[in-house]
């Protein structure tokens, strides 16, 4: 692997591990609001 192939690898893999943190943190917020608005 080259340095460039190296660096958009990293890139790529810091946006998706971003997107699964965030993704969880929103999952995460509207099943507490789903449990008190129904439970």
């Amino acid at each position: 692997m080259t340095c460039g192939e190296d660096g958009f690898t990293n890139s790529i893999f810091i946006i998706f591990f971003r997107f699964i943190i965030c993704f969880y943190d929103l999952s995460k917020i509207q099943n507490l609001n789903y449990k008190e608005s129904y439970f």
